[in-house]
């Protein structure tokens, strides 16, 4: 039997957010391939009789707080950040641990967001408390084998390195799990309210740089997440709130086009999932040079810009030119459906033979 959860122990519910559906696709892929996979979640007792998808909550049979730990052959630990609001230990995180630290079960860490590394809870119960509890009742020796979206397996291994013992890492492609299914049934028509759309944010101040340079350009644009105005210089477009990760195909679609930012890590070796979204969007999607700077996704030089002046040049090229902007689309659809017909599920159980 498989397990998976996410690093803090927290609840996972369709639509919830990207993480919780990230677990819900690993679990789709793996039951392809005939495999029994259980979420394991903070239930904290069983329920009355086996429930699956109820009112949109992924209601698992195996739960940290009450089921047996050696029952699994292999528990899947989606990458996540332990946080402690108000100073205090979340109880669910503890009992994770506890978990973790009792099963006899394979650990795989499923790394696909750069700022995500493998975080051992004993470290933070150094300077934090919860009860009784002390560093070493939940610390866990036992090594992790990392499933990297990364292809800088070096990179991937050394930054999970620094609070776990890593054995092993194996590359999966984690992006392409959103055209899992029927991924046209995702698709919503472009409405073109804007010129240019973006949703996110600005990772810890990571990408600030290439916000400023492609956000206050003259385009009619807008942007919709947790990014704060006020660290942008110059910019005069619409701000919407977050939505959600149900919501932002249709959000995106509100855009004639899109750009997928750089970043140090993503850059040449790891397509993201905000890439498929954009395209199942209809919207053009445009990409900082540096992210794809071998221009290995598009076959069209215009969609690759370096800075403000590149996407004003090449919006008014591909918009004042059907032909073109039609051929980009299909393209564009065209690789949506390349992607969808790969054998995901097997390359993902693949990784669990290692």
């Amino acid at each position: 039997m498989i397990g998976i959860c996410n690093l803090a122990g927290s609840s996972v519910y369709e639509g919830k957010n990207s993480n919780s559906d990230e677990i819900i696709g690993v679990m789709n892929l793996l039951k392809s391939q005939g495999l029994d996979c259980r979420i394991l979640q903070n239930e904290k007792e069983p329920p009355a009789k086996p429930q699956g998808l109820f009112g949109g909550r992924s209601k698992p049979v195996e739960s940290f707080y009450y089921s047996d730990p050696n029952k699994f052959d292999q528990i899947i630990i989606m990458n996540g950040s332990i946080n402690c609001f108000g100073g205090v230990v979340p109880a669910d995180t503890v009992y994770l641990f506890k978990f973790l630290k009792k099963t006899n079960a394979k650990l795989y860490y499923f790394f696909n967001d750069s700022l995500l590394k493998a975080t051992q809870l004993s470290k933070v119960l150094k300077s934090k408390t919860f009860e009784d509890v002390k560093p070493e009742d939940v610390h866990i020796d036992k090594p992790i084998t990392v499933i990297s979206s990364f292809k800088d397996l070096d990179f991937a291994r050394k930054e999970n390195s620094k609070e776990w013992t890593v054995d092993n890492v194996v590359y999966f492609d984690s992006g392409k799990m959103v055209l899992y299914g029927d991924y046209k049934s995702k698709m919503v028509p472009n409405k073109g309210l804007f010129d240019f759309i973006y949703g996110g944010s600005a990772r810890r101040d990571v990408r600030i740089k290439s916000f400023n340079e492609f956000f206050c350009s003259n385009l009619k644009t807008a942007l919709y997440g947790n990014l704060k105005i006020e660290k942008l210089n110059d910019y005069k477009g619409e701000k919407f709130a977050k939505v959600k990760c149900t919501e932002v195909i249709a959000k995106n679609a509100e855009g004639k086009s899109t750009c997928i930012m750089q970043e140090k890590h993503y850059n040449d070796g790891f397509v993201t999932r905000r890439v498929y979204e954009s395209m199942m969007a209809d919207c053009i999607v445009f990409f900082e040079d540096a992210f794809d700077s071998k221009h290995m996704i598009s076959p069209f030089p215009e969609v690759y810009i370096r800075n403000r002046k590149d996407l004003e040049t090449n919006y008014a090229k591909i918009f004042g030119d059907a032909e073109l902007k039609n051929k980009i689309l299909n393209w564009q659809h065209e690789f949506l459906e390349k992607v969808a017909s790969s054998d995901m599920g097997k390359e993902l159980a693949d990784c669990l033979q290692n």
